[in-house]
């Protein structure tokens, strides 16, 4: 997923991202919820990534169709 970003920004100087049901990245191995998403932990240390603009949807596409 980094270099696919990086791919992103350095090839098409794209300036930011937008996570759709980015509820599912703090979601851990097990029921509970992590503190720290590794994925948004890594981009925030990446000297590429990290100057890039970050949007957190919350809307999940899969739950909107159960109901």
């Amino acid at each position: 997923i980094m270099d696919s970003l990086r791919h992103w920004v350095n090839d098409y100087h794209i300036d930011g991202f937008v996570f759709v049901d980015a509820a599912s990245l703090i979601e851990g191995p097990s029921v509970g919820l992590l503190t720290r998403s590794p994925l948004i932990e890594a981009i925030s240390f990446d000297p590429v990534l990290s100057k890039t603009k970050l949007i957190a949807d919350g809307f999940s596409p899969v739950e909107a169709l159960h109901k």
